[in-house]
This record gives C-alpha cells, structure tokens and sequence, in this order.
C-alpha cells in the first residue's frame, strides 16, 4: 500500500503538477529496478511522463543488436497511468491502493540503448465509482528518439483509504 502526500512530493508552478522519483515512490508500491517513471508531469491539461532504461534491461534480446523488451515499455506505461490516475483525482491525500492491467500493446518501432522514453496519456476515460475504487481507462503513446514506439491501451483502479 502506498501513502500520496501531494503537496510535500510534488513540484507546483503555475497550477502544473510535477512528479520527481520520491513523489511516484509515494503513489506507486514498486522499488529500485521496478520502479520505472523518471517523471511525471502535467502539461497543456495532459499527463506526461519519462522513462531511462537501464543497460540491463537489454541484456540477452539480440546481443548484436540490443533493443528493449516491450515488457518494458508496457510496465513503465502502466506506472505512468497509474501515477496520472491519482494526479487526475488528487484532492485526496493520504493511503492509496493502486492496481493496473495491461489491456493490448502495439509495438510500433524499436527502443535502443541510451533512448529516453517519453510518455503521453492521450485518452482518459471519465472516471468512474464503484465500490469505492476509482476505475479509470486510457491509451497511452510512448516515443523515443523522435519516433512514435509503441500504443498502451491500459486501465486501472485507485482507491483513497
């Protein structure tokens, strides 16, 4: 379970929220290596975010040629959904339980060592209410190097305790 303190972990300016490691440590339950958003951020009334792969991420898929795991683009999509879901609900602070599935992911060109992924959440469903969680849905587009790399169709469930 994870523990929002917005107003401590979170940069203001100009109504604009931004996220830092520490701040998505709070939302999100993962640690070190799984933990994968760089940033999150608001900007034009929509939810960004960044992610650096790690060498080791590469390891083993095709030596010669190292691209990264879609695996990878899909769990750093999901966490940065995560994290917009409860920037998107943020009047609340406090315990949060967090959950997200991966719906269908379209690979669309391959992410190479030393790329920065770039995050933006292009579509989020209204949110709806049942049984006190906070079901939201989105697509999200990842880029890298200037070119369009994949589609995440995702979905996921906050919960203020």
């Amino acid at each position: 379970m994870a523990r929002v303190i917005l107003c401590d972990d979170c940069m203001r300016k100009n109504g604009i929220i931004r996220l830092d490691s520490a701040g998505i440590e709070n939302i999100l339950p993962h640690r070190r290596k799984a933990l994968m958003p760089n940033s999150i951020f608001e900007y034009d009334g929509r939810i960004h975010g960044s992610f650096l792969p790690s060498m080791d991420m590469f390891e083993g898929h095709f030596d010669r040629n190292p691209i990264l795991p879609a695996m990878y683009i899909q769990e750093a999509g999901s966490q940065a959904m995560l994290c917009a879901a409860v920037l998107t609900l943020r009047e609340k602070e406090g315990p949060v339980e967090v959950r997200a599935s991966v719906m269908k992911v379209k690979p669309i060109k391959p992410v190479i060592p030393g790329q920065e992924i770039f995050f933006s959440l292009e579509e989020l469903g209204k949110p709806k209410v049942l049984h006190g969680m906070n079901l939201l849905s989105g697509m999200i587009s990842a880029w890298a190097g200037g070119l369009h790399v994949a589609n995440i169709w995702t979905s996921g469930s906050v919960k203020f305790l």
